[in-house]
């Protein structure tokens, strides 16, 4: 599954209203992105004894996928974002991982930011030292790579974060999950080398994907392909935090069926096979959409 970013901009009247509810307006300082920022409230109850303004919390917020759980305050952002550099002095560590000196001369020194968890199992980002292997190079250990970069997968390969989405990949990456080498309970968004492939095989000649993967579409602006993972998320369920089943795609937020726009036998009965240009560029290949919701 690759962590979709924009606002609905589907042939597929958004394919799904919880894709177009959430904001992609980037918090000041943090450019053209296109992000999802979600807000949890924390207010309290003024009847437990608080007046009206102390229970007015400030609500909790994240910036990006939840898999990171970054938050849009000032802190260190996984992706290496230009707005909330992992500096020694803004972490206040030492390069070496020691305990900050203010005055030894190292303010502006460069770590890195990872993606850990709480003993409550929650993602967080955190300051830790950083490496010299590069996107693509092999690694054992999150500290191993380059500010910016995770270890992931087994073996361990780094790779770039793109905790705020397709933003930091190369026009050749998609924004997808993958396992840390070092924590594989712990998944995180990173950009993953394209592997074109036939959303239905049978009909593409850009190829099979490998057992135990699926086809999907890794970016919804231009429809490229690519194989991934395939995952536990059913037609319906949301794809931000796990990958599809096998036949599905994910798209906006939302896993949706395959089908063939000619011969419509994979969809329910209440459903209609939609074809979805210019996302698909292949007409024959669409989603099932409920019939209601296909007279666009």
């Amino acid at each position: 599954m690759r962590f979709p970013t924009r606002q609905c901009a589907l042939a597929l009247s958004c394919l799904g209203a919880q894709a177009c509810s959430l904001s992609s307006s980037a918090p000041e300082g943090f450019g053209p992105l296109n992000t999802i920022v979600v807000e949890a409230s924390q207010g309290g109850d003024a009847s437990e004894g608080l007046d009206a303004t102390t229970a007015q919390v400030p609500a909790a917020r994240y910036f990006g996928s939840p898999l990171c759980n970054a938050s849009v305050a000032p802190g260190c952002y996984p992706d290496n974002l230009p707005a909330y550099p992992a500096t020694a002095q803004n972490c206040l560590i030492a390069p070496d991982g020691g305990a900050y000196d203010v005055d030894g001369g190292y303010a502006d020194a460069a770590l890195a930011c990872h993606v850990t968890r709480t003993e409550a199992g929650v993602p967080q980002s955190q300051c830790t030292t950083s490496g010299p292997n590069q996107d693509g190079a092999s690694c054992h250990l999150s500290t191993d790579c380059a500010v910016g970069d995770e270890c992931v997968g087994d073996p361990g390969v780094c790779r770039h974060y793109c905790c705020s989405g397709v933003g930091p990949c190369t026009a050749t990456q998609f924004c997808d999950i993958r396992p840390k080498a070092q924590d594989p309970s712990t998944q995180v968004p990173v950009c993953i080398p394209l592997q074109p492939c036939g959303l239905i095989g049978e009909w593409s000649d850009a190829g099979e994907c490998p057992a135990m993967e699926t086809c999907t579409v890794a970016r919804d602006e231009t429809g490229a392909t690519s194989c991934v993972p395939i995952g536990a998320a059913a037609a319906g369920e949301s794809c931000a935090a796990d990958h599809c089943a096998d036949g599905l795609v994910c798209l906006g937020l939302t896993c949706f069926k395959l089908c063939h726009t000619a011969t419509p036998t994979e969809c329910a009965t209440n459903q209609t096979c939609m074809a979805a240009l210019p996302l698909f560029p292949n007409p024959l290949v669409g989603v099932c959409e409920a019939s209601s919701d296909a007279g666009y």
